[in-house]
């Protein structure tokens, strides 16, 4: 059922797809139209709907292998490296919207296509960075190193005892020493 709904949803996206490119196409003469263009239009919106509604199945399939690989390689990472990796990607998205000012106002849609490629591009080294610099990122806001210890929270300020570590054989021996010399 939810392949149906988003077969008919990428149908849609293909209509107005269609459309889009039919007033490119019309507009920059690129086929030659006197008196038919609403013909025009209507041909090529139909032409884009039909095959997004035949690749569609295609586009599903790959859309529900990508999430299941996202899904596998998050579950691996740590919660930390997740929240490191969206602050980037967020900040990376930042970054590309201030850059894409310039390229809106190009013809044909060009500057559209260069927007999101720039989103794109931005976003991935975003999170390339953060992944890499997260030490950095920790030491900056020092409350994600140890997220969720229950130790960070119940030491208190004033403990400046270092714990110590014990070898459990030197404590069995010294226990079988002391039975020994009790007799």
């Amino acid at each position: 059922m939810v392949n149906k709904i988003i077969r008919w949803l990428l149908t849609l996206c293909g209509l107005i797809i269609g459309y889009a490119l039919s007033v490119v196409i019309v507009d920059a003469q690129i086929i030659k139209v006197q008196h038919g263009a609403l013909i025009a239009y209507i041909v090529l919106t139909l032409i884009g709907g039909i095959i997004m509604y035949i690749i569609s199945p295609l586009i599903i399939n790959l859309v529900w292998k990508l999430s299941e690989f996202i899904e596998g390689a998050t579950q691996k990472m740590p919660m930390n490296d997740i929240i490191v990796a969206v602050f980037g990607l967020i900040t990376g998205l930042i970054i590309a919207n201030l850059f894409s000012g310039p390229f809106n106002g190009l013809p044909y849609n060009i500057g559209t296509i260069i927007v999101i490629i720039l989103n794109i591009v931005l976003g991935s080294v975003g999170v390339n960075i953060a992944i890499k610099r997260k030490e950095e990122f920790y030491n900056v806001f020092s409350f994600f190193k140890k997220f969720g210890s229950k130790q960070k929270y119940m030491k208190s300020e004033h403990s400046r005892v270092q714990p110590k570590i014990l070898d459990t054989s030197v404590i069995i021996d010294g226990r079988i020493f002391d039975i020994c010399q009790t007799g």
